[in-house]
């Protein structure tokens, strides 16, 4: 009861904190760099792209195996499941972020802008928890077959 380590980890339900939060944060950041780079450029056709970025959800997933201090497989696999459903979000929140910002005023636009991007927020958590689930599952394998 008196380790520290333990009890904070309790309040996870004995997931890591950093495996969940690492990957799909350092990808996400790339990737919002990129389209403010690229907007600023005069490419904000850029965002179209998000789709296509919901791949790197596969990196996720072998990032959770990688960086995650959990040793159980399926605190493992949960921990892929949420990371990739926070990169799906995440990457949905600069898309719509992205097209409020460069549509503007136009409440037609606007409307677009946030019925786009909330669709894309929820295909892309469901999506993206998939993708980094089953590549932490594939990972874990072999992993397991190599040892």
């Amino acid at each position: 009861m008196g380790n520290s380590k333990l009890s904070g980890r309790s309040r996870w339900l004995g997931l890591d904190p950093f495996g969940i939060l690492f990957p799909p944060g350092a990808l996400c950041l790339a990737w919002l760099l990129i389209v403010i780079a690229l907007t600023n450029a005069q490419q904000p056709g850029v965002i179209c792209m998000t789709p296509f970025i919901w791949l790197m959800a596969l990196i996720v997933g072998g990032g959770v195996v990688k960086y995650s201090r959990s040793q159980q497989a399926a605190a493992l696999r949960k921990e892929a499941a949420i990371a990739g459903g926070l990169f799906g979000f995440l990457t949905g929140g600069v898309y719509l972020a992205q097209t409020l910002i460069v549509f503007g005023e136009d409440q037609a636009s606007q409307r677009f802008s946030v019925l786009s991007g909330l669709g894309l927020m929820v295909g892309g958590v469901v999506l993206c928890a998939l993708l980094s689930l089953g590549m932490a599952a594939l990972t874990l394998r072999r992993t397991t077959s190599e040892s």
